[in-house]
């Protein structure tokens, strides 16, 4: 894993616990495989942010 990956991963769950995202929720988004538009439609979003 290269160093800017690693640097999305934490700028994500750092917006995610602000949203008081739940931890185990937060670890399953920040770890999927797929790109952004992928999960935008994914169910693990939509059960993140229900807005």
């Amino acid at each position: 894993m290269s160093w800017m990956v690693a640097k999305k991963k934490i700028k994500i769950r750092k917006k995610l616990m602000k949203l008081e995202v739940p931890g185990r929720k937060v670890w399953k988004y920040v770890n999927i495989r797929k790109d952004y538009w992928r999960v935008s439609n994914s169910p693990i979003l939509s059960k993140i942010i229900i807005n």
